[in-house]
Formats: C-alpha cells, sequence, structure tokens
C-alpha cells in the first residue's frame, strides 16, 4: 500500500489511532501497536484487513479518514491512548490461585460439562459477549474452568484478575480502613479481565451487596471494553433482580448451566 502522508511517522499515527478505535485498548496493549514502526503496522494491516473486511475501505481511504477530527473519533484516541500507557494493580493486587488449573486437565467427556469446556476455551481467546456466567450445583467442574482460563489468559499475557466473591468482599471491606475504598471499587470496575469464583456465597450486607452490583453493573455497561466470567451455585431467581437482569442480557453476557454434579466425584478438585 502506498503511503498517503508525508512521512512515516504521520502514516504510524493515523494507523495507531485507527487500531484503537477500531479495537480498544486493551487489544492495543496485548498487539503491543505502540511499540510498531510504519512498516510493522502496515503488515498487521495486511494481516486483518484478510479477516475483517471493513477494514479494507477504511485504509482504501486512509488519507481521507486521517483528516477525520470529530469529537468522539478524537476522545476514543485519547481514551486507548491513556489505556496504553495504564498500569493495572495498584490498589487492586494481582493474586494467583492457591490450585490454578488447565483445559487440558479438564474431563470434558463427562455429560453436562462439556458446552462449559468448550465456551470457556472460546471465551478464554475473546471469543464471545464480554460476560460469561458458569453456574450449576457444587462440584460441576466450574471452578476448574474459570481457573483454567486465568491460567490461558495469563499464558497470553493478559491483564487478568482473580478473586472468589468472598475474598473480593473483604478486600472492599478492608480498603475502608485504608481509606482508598473507592480507588479499589474503580479499579475493580476498570481492569481488563476479572474472575470472580462462587457469586453468591459471600455473606455480606446490604453495604456489601451494594458494591458488588455496582462492580457488575459497571462491567455490563462497558462489556465491550472489559471481559468478566462468574461461577454461582445461584440460580437466576435467587439473584437479585438488578444482577439477574445484566447477567441475562444476551448482548453483552452468555451463560452456560453446567449439569455435571458427579464432575469433582471423577477427578476434578
Amino acid at each position: 500500500m502506498m503511503n498517503p502522508f508525508g512521512n512515516d511517522e504521520e502514516l504510524a499515527t493515523a494507523v495507531r489511532d485507527h487500531f484503537l478505535v477500531t479495537f480498544g485498548g486493551e487489544w492495543c496493549r496485548h498487539a503491543k501497536i505502540k511499540e510498531m514502526d510504519a512498516a510493522q503496522l502496515m503488515a498487521l494491516v495486511e494481516q486483518y484487513k484478510q479477516t475483517t473486511p471493513f477494514m479494507n475501505q477504511y485504509f482504501k481511504d486512509l488519507a481521507r479518514t486521517a483528516d477525520d477530527k470529530d469529537r468522539e473519533r478524537e476522545q476514543l484516541i485519547a481514551d486507548g491512548n491513556a489505556y496504553l500507557d495504564m498500569e493495572w494493580g495498584i490498589d487492586f493486587p494481582k493474586i494467583d490461585p492457591v490450585n490454578p488449573r488447565t483445559f487440558a486437565d479438564f474431563d470434558d467427556s463427562i455429560p453436562g460439562a462439556k458446552q462449559g469446556f468448550d465456551t470457556s476455551m472460546e471465551w478464554s481467546q475473546g471469543v464471545g459477549p464480554g460476560m460469561l456466567v458458569l453456574s450449576g450445583a457444587p462440584g460441576a467442574g466450574k471452578t476448574h474452568l474459570l481457573l483454567a482460563v486465568w491460567s490461558s489468559l495469563t499464558f497470553q499475557g493478559r491483564d487478568v484478575f482473580y478473586r472468589t466473591a468472598a475474598d473480593l468482599m473483604r478486600e472492599i471491606q478492608g480498603a475502608i480502613d485504608r481509606h482508598n475504598v473507592d480507588d479499589v471499587v474503580l479499579e475493580i470496575q476498570q481492569v481488563p479481565w476479572l474472575l470472580i469464583d462462587d457469586y453468591g456465597a459471600e455473606a455480606t450486607g446490604q453495604w456489601g451487596a451494594a458494591q458488588m452490583d455496582s462492580i457488575i453493573d459497571a462491567r455490563w455497561a462497558n462489556s465491550g471494553g472489559v471481559r468478566t466470567m462468574l461461577t454461582t451455585n445461584l440460580k437466576g431467581a435467587d439473584m437479585p433482580p438488578r444482577i439477574r437482569s445484566r447477567l441475562q442480557d444476551k448482548s453483552t453476557s452468555f451463560g452456560v448451566n453446567m449439569y455435571a454434579p458427579d464432575y469433582r466425584r471423577q477427578g476434578a478438585k
């Protein structure tokens, strides 16, 4: 492709801006577009033109589009650049699971387990809606799959944060004494990948329930930019109405009911 700009740096800036607008800051951070020069960026363009048809037209009209200064596009670019430089884990640190799992050691041949396995594996690759909920009775393999997602994302170099729901609530409550509860909750709402195990098992009062509600609501509202996975033993009817409506919104969420109560007895823990 010919360079429609005066120099390579102008071309590189225009291409980076378009990737930020098209795919968002998290994708661009993982792809390391900030470190790429014009030639590397254009090689990435050629790769994605094969699988993302709408980008073809954009890059045919790159010079014209690069002059577009409308407010919304500029804000998206500014937000994306801020995301590239953001440091996670300041107020809400990363904590590794005690017993991490993998997809390789999950037995998806057990009845009731395969859909959860397939969906979790795809979701860990960025496929599907921003929110994934695995529900079902204890022992169905939900925690194993959530920990396998954590392992997969960690291997990919993603910014992934894991907590049980009970630990998450204790951490928020502890932030009251440190006088940074607002900062902690805000970071939980914004981290790129958040995995919460055993939602509904946490002992919490009205204040704690409101904090969990604010976290799920914020991540639901930004499900195109952040990704959230929950496991729960609760049925939909047992969830607070607001949470239930968020997790059952098929445009942003996907739920799998795992009906494999014997999974743990057959080797999973």
